[in-house]
Parts: structure tokens; C-alpha cells; sequence
């Protein structure tokens, strides 16, 4: 089953939501944990560049 993965850096700045970034299709891979529940995806497209950037900070 293909999903459609929305991805967003931060929920509000100020009073101001902001908006998610489209991913593209990905494929379910595993999951862990609940409440919060951590899922990985496999991507069917590469991650935009400045998206990759982002996510890096995270880890």
C-alpha cells in the first residue's frame, strides 16, 4: 500500500501555521513504540534537498 507523506518543520510560528511539504508516495517499512508510536517509510522519490536539511537537524 502507497501512502502520501505531508511533512512540516514546525506547527506554528507566532500565531501563523505553516505549511507541509509533499513528500511524494512512500512505502511502510516498520514501526515502534505507541503513544507516540514511531513509523519508518521508504520514499518511492527523493527528499527535496532543503527538506533533507531540515531533517538532519533532528538527528
Amino acid at each position: 500500500m502507497k501512502e502520501l507523506l505531508f511533512v512540516r518543520e514546525f506547527n506554528k510560528i507566532g500565531n501563523v501555521s505553516q505549511p507541509f511539504v509533499c513528500l511524494g508516495t512512500a512505502r511502510y517499512v516498520s514501526h515502534n513504540g505507541s503513544k507516540p508510536m514511531s513509523i519508518v517509510w521508504r520514499l518511492d522519490a527523493e527528499m527535496p534537498a532543503g527538506v533533507m536539511r531540515m531533517a538532519g537537524k533532528g538527528m
